[in-house]
C-alpha cells in the first residue's frame, strides 16, 4: 500500500527574499494523467479562467532581482471541477540551481519543488486529490513577462508577474506514469504599478531595491537549520525581536499574512500587535493546524511596519499530513453471537488524524450497500442475522477502507423480538 509522507520544516529564507502575490489573475491549464499516476488518477484536466480563482506568487531568493520561483494556485468555485480537485498548486523553482526562470528555456532533471536539492530545478503539481512523496520530472518556461518596481516602498513586494505559461511532466517516485500538461496566468493589469520596470527573465528588470527601513525582525538562529514537524492539528510558537538603528524612535506594528485559502485550517496569528517606541521588543508568532489543513507548502510573513516603511520575514510551511491506514492486526474481527445480543466491531487506524469513520453492510468498496450512522471507531448493534460489515476511515488526506468482518448468528428469536425483523 502506498504510503503518503510530506517532510514538514519552517524554514526561515536568510537571502533576500523578493516575492508578490495576488488574486486578480486569469489562468488556465489543460493536463493529461497517465493510468497509475497517483496525482491526476488517470484522468485529463481542462481548467478554464471562469472555473475557480487564480492567485500567483513570485519570488527573488537569490537576491539578484530576477524571479527564480514562480507558484500558481487554483481553488474551484463551482461543480465543474470535482471536489477531490478542487485545489490545484504548481511550483516551478530554479534558485537551488542559481538560475533564473527564462522564457524559452527547458529545465530538465527537476526534483520535487517543496524539497529541492542544490544543483537542481524544481518542478511541483499537486491537488486535493494527490501528492507525490518524491518526483522526478522536467519542465519549459514557454513565457514569462514580469517587472520590477524600484519606487516599491516595500522591497519584498518590487516584483510583479504579467503572464507566465509552463509546460511540465512529472513522475511519483519516479514510477512510469506521468502527469504532463501546460499551466498559463496572467495578472490584470490594475495590479501592476505604471512604474514597472519590463523584465524578460533574461535578467531585465533588476534595478537596485530601496535601502532597508532603520528596523528589523530577529528570530532565532536554530530556525536556519532545524527543521519543525507540523501536522494537522497541531500549533507551534516562534519567539522574535525587533531591532531598530539608533536613530529611529518610532512605534513598530506587527502584523503576519499567509497565502492560505479561505477553506484551508491553517492560521497564523502575532502577539503583540503594536511595539512601543523607540521600537526595540519581543513577540511571539504562533502557526496552527486544523484537521483540513491541506499538506502543501505554505508561505507566512511577518510584518514590522512604522512610517510608510515595511521589514518582512517570511517563512515557509511543510505540513505534513500521513492518509490513514489500518494494520492487519487493527481491522475488524469476524465473531460469532447468539442472535439478539450486542456486538462490537472496532477498527483502530494510524496516520494523522482526526479520523471519520463511516460503516457499511456488505464488502468493501460496494457503495451501493446500506450505511450505517456511527461516526465512531466502535460499531455496536444488536446482532439479528448474519452479515458482513466494514469501515471506510478517512482524513485530510485520504481514506483507506476496511477489511471486512462476518458476524455470524446462531440460534433464533420468539416473540416480540423476532417480530421486530433482522438488523
Amino acid at each position: 500500500m502506498r504510503r503518503l509522507t510530506i517532510i514538514a520544516v519552517v524554514l526561515l529564507l536568510t537571502v533576500s527574499l523578493h516575492a508578490q502575490t495576488t488574486d486578480g489573475g486569469s489562468g488556465h491549464s489543460e493536463m493529461e494523467s497517465q493510468n497509475g499516476d497517483f496525482v491526476g488518477r488517470g484522468l485529463t484536466y481542462n481548467i478554464s479562467p471562469e472555473d475557480g480563482i487564480w492567485v500567483w506568487t513570485i519570488h527573488d531568493v537569490t537576491g539578484d532581482h530576477v524571479p527564480d520561483v514562480v507558484r500558481i494556485a487554483f481553488t474551484a468555485n463551482g461543480p465543474a471541477i470535482p471536489r477531490t480537485n478542487s485545489l490545484w498548486i504548481w511550483e516551478f523553482n530554479t534558485y537551488q540551481n542559481q538560475a533564473n526562470l527564462v522564457a524559452g528555456t527547458v529545465y530538465a532533471d527537476a526534483m520535487k519543488a517543496s524539497e529541492v536539492e542544490t544543483g537542481k530545478f524544481g518542478v511541483e503539481a499537486v491537488t486535493t486529490g494527490g501528492v507525490c512523496d518524491t518526483l522526478t520530472g522536467n519542465f519549459t518556461v514557454t513565457r514569462f513577462e514580469w517587472c520590477f518596481s524600484p519606487n516599491a516602498v516595500d522591497p519584498d513586494k518590487a516584483l510583479y508577474l504579467k503572464a507566465f505559461e509552463a509546460t511540465f511532466e512529472q513522475h511519483c517516485e519516479g514510477a512510469g506514469p506521468a502527469l504532463t500538461g501546460t499551466v498559463f496566468i496572467e495578472s490584470s493589469p490594475a495590479n501592476v504599478p505604471t512604474t514597472c520596470e519590463d523584465g524578460s527573465g533574461d535578467g531585465g528588470g533588476s534595478t537596485p531595491p530601496p535601502p532597508p527601513p532603520p528596523f528589523q525582525i530577529s528570530v532565532p538562529v536554530e530556525f536556519d537549520i532545524d527543521p519543525l514537524v507540523l501536522g494537522n492539528t497541531a500549533s507551534h510558537k516562534i519567539k522574535f525581536t525587533t531591532g531598530v538603528t539608533s536613530s529611529f524612535n518610532s512605534d513598530i506594528h506587527l502584523s503576519v499574512e499567509t497565502d492560505a485559502l479561505e477553506h484551508e485550517d491553517f492560521h497564523a496569528s502575532i502577539t503583540p500587535s503594536v511595539i512601543p517606541a523607540p521600537g526595540a521588543g519581543e513577540g511571539e508568532l504562533t502557526i496552527t493546524t486544523g484537521p483540513t489543513t491541506f499538506p502543501r507548502v505554505y508561505t507566512v510573513k511577518l510584518i514590522a511596519s512604522a512610517n510608510d516603511q515595511v521589514f518582512e520575514r517570511t517563512f515557509l510551511v511543510h505540513i505534513q499530513c500521513d492518509p490513514p491506514t489500518i494494520l492487519g492486526t487493527n481491522q475488524p474481527k469476524s465473531i460469532t453471537a447468539a442472535n439478539g445480543s450486542q456486538v462490537t466491531l472496532e477498527v483502530t487506524p494510524s496516520g494523522t488524524g482526526p479520523f471519520s469513520y463511516q460503516w457499511y453492510k456488505g464488502f468493501p468498496g460496494m457503495t451501493r450497500n446500506p450505511v450505517l450512522a456511527a461516526n465512531e471507531s466502535k460499531l455496536i448493534f444488536t446482532t439479528r442475522e448474519t452479515a458482513t460489515y466494514w469501515v471506510r476511515v478517512t482524513n485530510a488526506c485520504g481514506t483507506v477502507n476496511s477489511t471486512s468482518a462476518t458476524v455470524t448468528t446462531t440460534g433464533t428469536l420468539s416473540g416480540p423480538a423476532r417480530r421486530r425483523g433482522a438488523n
